[in-house]
C-alpha cells in the first residue's frame, strides 16, 4: 500500500493525516452495502488544506499515480457508496462545521454542519431546507448537497 502521509505533509497539509488501520477500517463504510478501504484519511483544518489536498492529488496523477483520487466525506450516511474510496478520503466534519448566516431564504454554512444543527437555525426563521432526508439526525448539509 502506498503511503500518502509524508507527501501530504511535504505539500504543506496542516490538518490531521491518519493512515492507521483502525481509522481506515472505520472510514471504509458508509450507509451503503459497499466497502472500500481508503489508503489515508485526512482532516483539513481550513480551505488552504483543501487546496493542498486537491493539488497533491492532481500532481500525483500527473507524476506517478494515475489511480489516486480524493473523496470529500461528511457523516457517511450516503446509501450509494459516494462517501468511500480506496485512495484519499477527506473528512469535512471536524473543522468545516460552522454556520455563518441563515435567514428565511438562504444560508451560508460549511459542508460538515449536521442537518440537525442547521435545522435549529432555519426554524428560527420559520424556514426548512426543501430536502428532508430520513437520516436527518445524522447527515450533514454537505452530504445532502452532494447527493
Amino acid at each position: 500500500m502506498e503511503s500518502h502521509k509524508k507527501e501530504l505533509q511535504d505539500a504543506g497539509f496542516t490538518g490531521k493525516i491518519d493512515d492507521s488501520s483502525v481509522t481506515r477500517d472505520e472510514y471504509s463504510h458508509d450507509a451503503s452495502m459497499f466497502e472500500l478501504v481508503p489508503q489515508v484519511v485526512i482532516f483539513p483544518k481550513d480551505s488552504e488544506d483543501v487546496k493542498r489536498a486537491v493539488n497533491y492529488v492532481r500532481e500525483s496523477k500527473k507524476k506517478h499515480n494515475h489511480h489516486i483520487s480524493l473523496t470529500a466525506r461528511a457523516a457517511g450516511t450516503d446509501m450509494s457508496g459516494g462517501a468511500i474510496n480506496q485512495s484519499v478520503l477527506m473528512d469535512m466534519t471536524e473543522h468545516f462545521n460552522r454556520i455563518f448566516e441563515v435567514d428565511s431564504k438562504s444560508a451560508h454554512v460549511q459542508p460538515g454542519v449536521f442537518y440537525r444543527d442547521f435545522e435549529v437555525e432555519t426554524l428560527k426563521h420559520n424556514a426548512l431546507m426543501p430536502s428532508f432526508p430520513a437520516s436527518r439526525d445524522l447527515c450533514t448539509v454537505g452530504g445532502m448537497v452532494a447527493n
